[in-house]
């Protein structure tokens, strides 16, 4: 979801957050957890910071 989120395709990460989901409820009766569903909801809401990976510092 995350990198179909960072290369502009929001629908398609949607679209997998729902496929997963389905997956998820039909092999096991479960739920997407807790970071996935923050992921979703993140796209959900166009959240700039999700288009930016994090800067990693280099190692000394």
């Amino acid at each position: 979801m995350l990198a179909l989120c960072r290369t502009g395709r929001p629908a398609d990460a949607l679209a997998a957050y729902e496929a997963a989901r389905q997956r998820l409820s039909e092999a096991m009766g479960a739920d997407p957890g807790p970071v996935l569903r923050d992921l979703h909801t993140r796209v959900l809401r166009q959240d700039a910071t999700l288009l930016h990976p994090p800067a990693v510092l280099p190692v000394r």
